[in-house]
Order: C-alpha cells, then structure tokens, then sequence
C-alpha cells in the first residue's frame, strides 16, 4: 500500500513538471530592508518560476518601466539584493524608485516586473572626527554634523570604538544637536579606533560610518611614591612598577633643591633618589606615567622631610634633693623648622649597650619645649646623656654625651641590736642598703644624742665596741657613693649593753625547814649603781619558780625559797637587770648557776599486811615528794633498833615488800625511811613511826613438784606433802606467774596431790610454785617450775580452686598472744580419704599470714581441709575444717549432626573427675559473624553422655562447644566442632518494575524447597534513611513492593526461622524515573524545551529530536529545567522526546517513558502570526507529526509538495523505528550505558 501512495507521487510531480509550466510571474513582497548613505538593499519573494534570474532597475523620478534592453544589475536567488552606487549612481539622503524584473532563462522576453517607490537612502556621514580629554579610562571624541540633502532627518548619532580591530562597544547620544560624547570603562595603555555614524528615526535607515580616528589611552594612575630611605639632605623614593608596557617615569618635587632644580624625568626604574636637599625641611613629591605617545597620568602627592641635625650638648643638673632625677636642657639644631619632637636617650655609664632608655618631647601647646627631667633612675648612679632631634622623616645625628651621678639614696631600717657575744661592751648596727648604688657607708652612735664614735665601712653591719655595761645607745647611717653623699638615715631604735653578770652564786637548805626551804645567796661588786633588779630561778626536773628581787644598797644579797618539793632535786641561777624606759628597755646579765641542792625527803607509813612462819608482807603510802628508794629497819621485840637489821629496796615506787628469813612464832619491830638521790650529794628523811608483827607457825614447801601435761590454755601440775609442818595444813595453794606478769591461782584441798589451771594463753611460759596453807597463812613456796603452754588454732582460713586439680589455701597464724616458741611448721590434711593427703608448710619469717597451694586433686569434687601447727613443744591444735570444691573438667565433643526438622545435635561425654557437676554450658556462633548464643544443658548425677539440640540456617557454617560448670565456675571449653548446616536455599528470585507501574511498584518473586515459617522482605533506596519493610507468608512465592520512581533499591531476604536469623539473599533493582512534562517553543532557527522536575530521582535528562535532515541526542544535567536547540533549519518539522534517566549499580540505563511531540520553525524573522502546536501522542500509542502551521497560506499543497511530505513522513517513521528497536536491543542486552547518550 506504501509503495502504491509514493509511485502516485511521483506521477504527479512529473506531471506538473513537464505540461504544467506556463509564462512567468512577476516577484512579489518586493521591500527595503536597510540603507546606507550610498546604498540599501531589497528583499522579494520569488516568482513561481523556480528558475528565473532578477534584474534591479533605479530611477530618482518615476517615469515609464524602461525596456528590458537596457536593464543591468542580474541578481539570482537567494532573492535578496544589495543596490550600491557606481561613481555618483547613488546619493546619500535622496528619494529612488526600484523596478524589479523576473526573466525567464530560456526566453528573455518572457520576463514580469514590481514596483518599489520612495526607496530613501542614509544620511551622508560625521565629518571632521577629533579626540580630546584622553585619559586612562576614557577620551572624549567630537565630531561635524551630517547636512546633506533633506529626505530623512537625522534624528542622533552612534558612536563605535574598537581595540586590536575588535568592536568593543557602541554609544549614542539623545539629540541631533549633540557632535560630542565621552567614553568611559576604557583600559589603559590601550590601542583605541572610533567612528561615528549618523541614525534617523526610520530602522536601518543610517548613513555610512565616518573616517576612522584613533589614540592611546594614558596609562593606569600610580599610587603616590613611598620613601626609602632619607638623609639630611636626600629623599630616596621608591614605587610599584607600571603594569603596562613601553612607560617611563617623571618625578616632580617642591619646594626647589638648592641648585634649583624640581623635576627629573625619563625614569626608566620603579625607584630613585633626589639630592641636594635642604635639612630639616618637608617636601611634596608627585609621579607622573607616560605612554610612547607622551601621556601620563600624575599620581597624587606624596609630603616628606628630611632628617634634622644633632642638638648642642645637653646641659644637665639635678633638681632638689631627689635621689632618682636628672633635668636635661638643650637648644635646637641649626636649619628647618620641621623638628616634630627630640628624643632623649640615658644609659648608665660604660652600659651604653644593655640599659639604654628613651623619652619623647614635642610640642606643648603649640611651643616645643627643650627641658627634661628624667625620672625612676637608679640613686647613686652615674648617667650618660644624649638629645637627638626627630621629624616625620625620622632621627638626626644624636648630640654629644653629657654625664652625671643621682644623689645616694637613704639608707633604711638601721636597727642596733645586741651580738651573740660581747654583750655587756658591744652592740651590733645593722642597716637596709639602700636602692641604687652605694660605695660605703658612714656609721654614727649617739649615747644620750651626744656623738660617741663614727666610722665609715662598705659592709652593712657594724659593730660598735668599748661601750659601758648597761647605758642606752642609738645609731645612723649615711651612704656614700663616688663622694656623693645620701642624706643621714633616721636615728635607729635605742639599745642597752648588759649589766654586769652576779658572782658566787650559792644553794643552801636552811635549819629550820629542811623538806621545802631552799636559800639563795650572791654577790655584785662592779657596776652595781646601773643594776635595778635581780631575776632568780629555781629550777628542778618538775617545777621552776622565777622571781624579780629588787637590788639593794649593798654588795651582797639572798633570797629564801618555800614551800618546795621533799626530796627535789634544785638548782638556782641569778641575773642581773638594768633599768628600762620607753626608748631603751631594760637588759639581763648573763645567767650564773648555783650549786644543785636537794631538799629532804618525808618518810613512808608502813603497815603489815601478812605474816608467814618466815616473812613479814609490809606495805605503805609513799610519801609526798621525790625519793628514789626506802630504806627498812627491823628487830625483835626487846632488842636494840639501834642495832637493827637494814634493807634497801632500790625501786622507790614499790608499795609493799616481803622481809624474809625471820624466825617463826616472833615478833618484830619495823621502821622505813625514804632517800632522794643516789650519790654523795643524796638526803634521806627521818626514820617513821614503828610497827610490830607476829611471825606464824611453819609449814615446808611442797615436795616432787612436776608439769604432767600441757594445752594451749591449760597446765596440770602434781606435787607430794611438805617434810617439815607443825601446824595443820588446810589446803594447798597452786600459783601460776607468766612472763607477762600474769597471774593466777587455784585452791585445792588438803588431800589434792595435783591441780590444773585453766584460762592461760596459749604458747607462753608460766612459773609453778605451790605452797600449803593454815589458819595462820601460806607456808613456804615451792622453786619455781616452768612449763609452755601449746600452740593454738590457725584462724581465718581461706581457700579457692584455680584448676580442676589444684586449689590455693591461705590462713593466719595460731591462736593466743604468746611468743615462747616459734612456729616451725603447719600440718595441712585434706580428705576423702581415697584421694586425701597432707603436706608441710614452713612458715615464712615474720610473716603473719601463711598460704600453699594444693596439688593433684581431682576435678568435680569436695574435699575437707584442716590446719594443725607445730613447734619445738609438740603439736598445735587443729583448726576447724572447710570446704572446698573443684573446678569440673574439659568435656569431649564426640559428634555433630543435623537432623531433617532443622535442628543440629551435639553430643558429649561428662569430663573425667568427680560429679559435682551442675550444668554444661553449649555455645554456637555462625561463621564470620560476632553474635554467640548460649544455652545451658541440665548434669544428671550418674550419666555419661549427653546431647543438645539448637536452631541453624541452611547452608551456613557453624562452630560449637561445651563447657561444664558448678558452684566454682566454669570449667575449660571442649575442643571447637565445626559444621556446616544443609538447609536448602532461595532459588529463581527476581524483582523487576510492575508492567502497569513501572515507576512506583516492583514485582518481587521467589522460590525455596523446604522451607517453613515467615519471609521478611527490607529494601532500602537513597537517601539511606529510605528504608521499608514487609512481612509475608514464605508459600507466596510472590509480592510486590511500594517504591519511589527513579531509584536504585536493595532487596534483603530473611527467612524468621531461628533465634537469630540474618538475610540470606540480596538483590539489586531500578525503578523507572517518572516521565517529564514539558512544553516546546519554535521560532526560526531554535527550538527551546521547558520543564518541571518530575516526582523521584533523575540523575540526567535525554533529548532526542528528528526531522528530515538528521536524527540528534543530548544529554542533559539534571539541574535544568529548560534546553535550546540551536541551528535548527527554518521552516523544518521536527519531532521531540524528552526522557528522565537514572543509572542502576552497573552503571546501565534506566529511562522514562516519553511523549513525542511536533514542532514547525518559523519562516522568517517577520513572520508575525505565531503558529498553534499540537502535542503529539505518546510513542507507545503512535506518533502524529504536523508540518505546516494553521497561518499558512489557504491553498492547495502542489503535487511535489505532497509527494515530498509523504516521503518525509515515512523517512521520520523508519528512523524511529530503527532507533526505537536498537535501543530496546540494548536495553534487554543490559548494555545501554551513559556512553550511549552523546553530551
């Protein structure tokens, strides 16, 4: 059928070609479209003769269509035409008629003409074009006005300016009037070409342009010179270089330098230096830049002044008294008047380098002031000085030095205090140095404000001699330095010299009361009229009385002490003392030392307290005082105490003692007395009152006395009847002494032979001694025998178990306080018996705290451990048992299986050792993941074997264990299985965009044999927080998916089967982006899109647009919202697609659908009637093309015209056919990728 509608096409057109074609037609649409002061040119339609040649005919008045014959100026198509004169054809400013001739080629005769009147060329162009004002931004141009001929008025004018050939701009005026104009926003240092042109009011109507003039611009203006350097009579300057080329410098300056000079030009450097300057004095600089056509540009000005001469010698003195000033007068340098201000330098003499200091002066109230005072300087200090005159310039020559020395500064703080030795002829006179400098000092001391000695030192103490014994001095101080004194320092505090020291100091008791009275005596021979008192102390180890005693008349002088201590021990020591007054307090002498002397003691009161056959037990109150032992004196009833027996008893703090070796059934008589002191000079009280005792009947020690056993806290003793008693023994008393002094005893009955005592600490000594006793008392004591208690219970034992076969033991020493023996070993025992044992420990030295460990237990099993201590005595007793358990033993991991309900078993044996086993502890991990989960399995006593069943995932590989445990801990893991689960896995999955919803839905399918329980379903898209998920039955096999157009999804499947189910398959996906919406707009030679962003992700736009001529594709940003296709054929039909894209993870297309839509450029420029579009269908639903717009002519389309649409219909339809099949080949081959869009 195609081809039947193209053989009638082509039928037609030759039709019209060969019998259709007749005489020819005029041109029509004959118009101006511009003209020139000697020219215009025409515009015309052609005439339907495609093949006719056009001749242009001009005439100022109208007259008859000349014959062909003498027609020129043959034109063909484009059917346009430019008439220009030839010599004086053409004149600016005039009226011309315009004939138009078509002329058939093949017959000249055959020819048709139209008409163009009142064709008005240009005004005649500026003359006499002239630059003025050139600077660097910008000239000024003038010029003459055009004023030839009258048919169109010049209304303004354009003014063109072009640099290096290039048009840069155009600029016109407002008025006719106006023949100048300024230009501004010109570059430097620039080539510059301007003409002008005339306008009317008419478009294109203007004339022709005017001769070319051209210039330079200046170059760019610099900123003022800076200065360099500067003298007294120079200024060197210095600049930015140019930043145009071919340039030099002029510098001009004022006032004139002395040769009268004020400009140096030619300078070819960015710096230079200008002598012969006068000193002290300002001057202006200003730079000028120049161009090779000799213009310049000045810079702005820049003021400086030259540097000043050096002042007079400064004159210096020191104002007043004051200690750290110096005033500084000067007189001005000889020259300018431009001194700003004067810098005064100081430094210390011969430290010009490191102590050089600095002050400014300039002018006050509008005078310059040439006096100084230099404050904070060091007192006593020789100073340099300089003046130095300074200017905006900078610092002249400083004048020559001047010196002089601060007055010495005060001394301070003297104080006169008395030395360590030399006390009662010298005192000590001790001063601050005083800031500054200082040679020496001047020392004066005044004795009632008359001079008594000077002396000059360099130190600052002195030491004043030959002074009298107890008279007030004062002292000051003047510094002094290099003869420059300070003035004289304030008076210091008064200070007395010592008295002289007392003589034959004595200690005496008195008669009349020897037990507290002590008396004093000394004597004072020279000096004593300068002694007012006397300061006395009595001291002794437990008291010190001190008293002030007035000075008498005399030479000689005492003083009675009362109510001492008895028996104490005293010495006295005395001082003299010299008056005092409010300036100057009184002084001591040195203290003199007396004799020691003790007083005497009082005697004790002594009672009986017992009596035995042979010993009297006396006690007594100890007296009131010091004694240091007593002193007993005894005899029997009617003897002579003169010759009594004497004992001493050398612990004087005893209360009571037992005198032994009397006769029985005797009485005594006892006196005591107490003594003080141990050596020649010790005193002893008077003997007490008497006291009588009855000694009792006699009854022997006790016989065979023997320990027969021993306990940490028990002795038992036996012993046989005394061989001597005369009396009836009612009992026996057995006494028990420790080292410690601890005492107990126990009473036992008369026909008792052994006792034992209880109580007693435990490893300690004890002394034994047994006596029998009667109505009148104990009888003799037995010899003392010793016995050790044993050691006692280990404490506080602590034990642990570390392995299944060795557990740590720790405990402290045995019970009890006693340290008679050493403990030289712990017995450690532990049970059951058919795993039991012991082992030695040797107690570390001074160590409190002992611990082992035990080995070769076994694992699951309690065991009962005691501690027993030893020594040289024997053994200890046994601590209290504790319990222990140890750790259980490694399992053994026999087999791992996986069972069809999709459980895995794991089966075991219990650990070697005991059964106190409490539970096992299985733990799986799957491989490569950090997760572990544990489960614990119940021990039954008895059993050997056990098995466990857990939750895994087909296809993964695992790795599990088992861990027994009790009361301890957990024991060692079993060796690590490894495995690997078989359950089957996904198979065919697949997800891809919904066919009705490509954009917003996938269709995700799945299949999996042998699988139960739910299906979880994640996908995720971008941004990442794009995330989703669905839960669905595993036996749907299929579901679709909610998601956004134009994204990249990532689909995670996970079977809910487990504890800890993790995804299993993972797919990747595309959806389609969303299809554009967008408009077109035609005109000549371009056709522009515009667009909104549809809804979704694009990552670029595609452009596809056809006509006859060619097929083109453009990739897109997708930031924009509009596109232009330029350089499109006029009046063409074109066909427009506009797809969103995206790229999956592979980088593969993934593009939106589209509508095609038409567009029809315009003809020409003046084509006014704006065509109406018509959006075309989708390409899935076909495609209509329009070419032609409703403002066309109404007439028939000629054959030719139908033929040729009808083959460019079908040329557009094949093209889009072939593109459409390719890229659909592409795309299902997965290989369409971004290098398949052009940019």
């Amino acid at each position: 059928m195609a081809s039947k509608v193209l053989l009638s096409f082509l039928f037609i057109y030759l039709t019209e070609i060969l019998f259709l074609h007749g005489k020819i037609s005029p041109p029509s649409n004959l118009m101006r479209t511009s003209s020139r002061s000697k020219s215009f040119t025409l515009q015309w339609s052609s005439s339907e003769q495609d093949d006719a040649i056009y001749r242009i005919f001009v005439q100022k008045d109208f007259v008859a269509p000349p014959k062909m014959s003498s027609r020129a100026n043959y034109v063909t198509s484009p059917f346009t035409a430019t008439k220009t004169a030839s010599g004086d054809d053409l004149q600016a400013n005039t009226l011309y008629d315009v004939y138009l001739f078509a002329v058939n080629p093949t017959n000249s005769s055959d020819y048709a003409y139209t008409t163009l009147e009142g064709v008005v060329t240009g005004p005649p162009p500026p003359t006499d074009v002239q630059i003025s004002n050139v600077e660097s931004s910008s000239i000024e141009v003038t010029w003459q006005h055009s004023t030839s001929g009258t048919a169109q008025q010049t209304t303004n004018y354009e003014v063109t300016y072009a640099t290096n050939g290039e048009t840069m701009s155009t600029m016109q005026t407002n008025s006719a009037i106006v023949n100048h104009l300024t230009i501004s926003g010109l570059s430097p240092n620039s080539f510059y070409s301007i003409n002008v042109v005339a306008l009317t009011d008419t478009d294109n109507i203007l004339s022709d342009k005017s001769p070319s003039v051209s210039t330079t611009t200046a170059p760019s203006q610099l900123d003022p010179p800076t200065c360099s350097d500067v003298t007294s009579n120079s200024i060197s300057l210095e600049w930015e270089d140019s930043t145009e080329s071919a340039v030099t410098y002029t510098l001009s300056w004022s006032p004139s330098s002395e040769d009268g000079s004020n400009k140096k030009p030619g300078i070819t450097t960015t710096s230079t230096t200008v002598y012969g300057l006068n000193t002290n004095t300002q001057y202006s600089f200003i730079l000028a830049v120049l161009n090779n056509a000799g213009v310049g540009m000045p810079s702005n000005e820049a003021v400086f002044v030259t540097i000043p001469g050096s002042p007079n010698s400064p004159r210096l003195s020191l104002p007043g008294a004051m200690t750290t000033q110096i005033q500084v007068k000067w007189s001005p340098p000889i020259g300018g008047d431009a001194v700003s201000s004067y810098v005064i330098d100081w430094w210390p003499t011969s430290d010009v380098t490191n102590a050089v200091s600095a002050a400014t002066v300039s002018h006050v109230n509008g005078t310059m002031s040439y006096v100084y005072v230099i404050e904070n300087l060091t007192p006593g200090k020789s100073y340099d000085v300089s003046v130095t005159a300074a200017n905006a310039a900078g610092f002249g020559e400083p004048s020559s030095t001047s010196r002089l020395r601060t007055v010495p500064a005060q001394p301070s703080n003297v104080i006169m205090t008395q030395q360590e030795a030399e006390k009662t002829t010298s005192l000590l006179v001790t001063w601050t140095r005083p800031q500054g400098e200082v040679d020496s000092y001047l020392v004066k001391v005044y004795r009632n404000n008359s001079l008594t000695l000077s002396t000059i030192t360099n130190m600052t103490s002195f030491i004043a001699k030959g002074l009298e014994p107890g008279a007030a001095y004062s002292a000051s101080v003047t510094g002094i330095s290099d003869q420059v004194s300070s003035e004289e320092s304030s008076r210091s505090n008064e200070q007395r010299t010592n008295p002289p020291k007392p003589i034959d100091v004595k200690l005496q008791p008195t008669n009349e009361n020897k037990t507290s009275h002590l008396n004093v005596m000394w004597s004072m021979t020279n000096y004593s009229y300068l002694v007012s008192s006397y300061e006395i102390t009595l001291s002794s180890s437990s008291q010190i009385l001190t008293v002030q005693h007035p000075a008498g008349e005399g030479s000689f002088s005492n003083y009675l002490f009362n109510d001492l201590i008895p028996g104490e021990n005293y010495v006295a020591s005395v001082q003299a003392v010299s008056p005092s007054s409010v300036q100057a307090p009184g002084t001591q002498s040195e203290a003199v030392t007396s004799n020691s002397q003790r007083t005497v003691p009082k005697p004790p009161k002594p009672d009986v307290e017992a009596t035995t056959s042979n010993t009297v037990t006396l006690s007594w109150t100890q007296p009131e005082g010091v004694f240091t032992h007593y002193n007993i004196f005894y005899a029997k009833a009617g003897g002579n105490m003169a010759g009594s027996s004497f004992v001493q008893i050398i612990d004087g703090y005893s209360k009571s003692y037992v005198v032994s070796g009397l006769s029985s059934s005797s009485e005594y008589f006892f006196q005591m007395s107490s003594v003080s002191g141990n050596d020649s000079k010790s005193t002893e009280s008077e003997k007490s009152d008497p006291v009588t005792a009855v000694t009792a009947e006699i009854i022997g020690q006790p016989q065979s006395v023997q320990i027969t056993s021993t306990t940490s806290t028990t002795i038992s003793v036996s012993w046989s009847q005394p061989v001597d008693y005369n009396v009836v023994i009612s009992g026996y008393r057995v006494s028990c002494t420790s080292s410690d002094d601890e005492q107990t005893s126990v009473t036992v009955s008369s026909s008792a032979r052994s006792a034992t005592i209880s109580g007693l600490t435990s490893n300690t000594v004890y002394c034994i001694t047994i006596a029998g006793t009667s109505s009148q008392g104990d009888g003799a004591y037995s010899d003392c025998v010793k016995a050790i208690t044993t050691l006692g219970k280990p404490k506080t034992i602590t034990m642990t178990s570390d392995t299944i076969s060795t557990a740590d033991l720790s405990w402290t020493s045995s019970e009890g306080g006693g340290r008679a023996a050493n403990v030289t070993r712990y017995v450690v025992s532990w049970s059951p018996p058919d795993n039991g044992g012991f082992v030695d420990v040797i107690p570390l030295p001074g160590s409190n705290t002992m611990f082992t460990k035990l080995k070769g237990l076994k694992s699951s099993s309690n065991y009962y451990i005691s501690v027993a201590s030893q020594n040289h005595v024997g053994n200890g007793e046994t601590s209290e048992f504790v319990n222990i358990t140890t750790l259980p033993g490694t399992p053994y991991v026999t087999s791992v299986s996986t069972s069809s309900s999709y459980s895995t078993y794991i089966y075991w044996n219990k650990p070697d050792g005991g059964d106190v086993i409490d539970d096992f502890l299985v733990e799986y991990w799957r491989e490569g993941s950090s997760s572990t989960y544990r489960y614990t399995k119940t021990a039954n006593p008895g059993t050997t074997s056990y098995s466990f069943s857990f939750s895994t995932s087909y296809g993964y590989g695992y790795t599990v264990r088992v861990s027994a445990r009790n009361s301890e801990g957990t024991g060692f893991p079993s060796q690590n299985v490894s495995f690997t689960a078989g359950y089957s896995t996904f198979s065919e999955t697949t997800a891809t965009p919904n066919f009705k919803n490509p954009s917003t839905k996938l269709d995700l399918t799945w299949k999996i044999p042998n699988r139960h329980g739910d299906l979880l379903v994640q996908y995720e898209g971008k941004p990442s927080s794009l995330k989703n998920l669905k839960v669905v039955k595993f036996t749907d096999k299929n579901t679709s998916l909610d998601v956004k157009p134009g994204n990249n999804y990532t689909i995670f499947l996970t079977v809910l089967e487990g504890d800890s189910p993790e995804p299993e398959k993972t797919i990747h996906v595309s959806t389609k982006p969303s299809e554009p919406v967008y408009s077109l707009e035609c005109s000549v030679n371009a056709i522009k899109l515009t667009w909104s962003h549809p809804e979704g992700f694009v990552e670029n736009y595609l452009v596809q647009y056809i006509s006859a001529q060619s097929i083109e594709t453009k990739k897109l940003d997708k930031s924009m919202t509009s596109y232009t296709i330029d350089d499109v054929v006029a009046d063409t039909d074109h066909v427009i697609m506009l797809y969103a894209i995206i790229y999956d993870v592979n980088g593969i297309v993934e593009r939106s659908t589209s509508t095609a839509r038409s567009c029809t450029t315009l003809k020409n420029a003046n084509e006014t009637v704006s065509r109406k579009r018509r959006s075309a269908e989708s390409i899935q639903s076909g495609l209509s093309l329009d070419f032609g717009g409703n403002d066309a002519p109404a007439k028939s389309a000629a054959p030719g015209s139908i033929m040729i649409a009808g083959l460019l219909v079908g040329s557009l339809l094949l093209v889009l056919a072939l593109l459409g099949s390719t890229l659909l080949y592409k795309r299902k081959q997965g290989f369409l990728h971004h290098e398949d869009f052009p940019n």
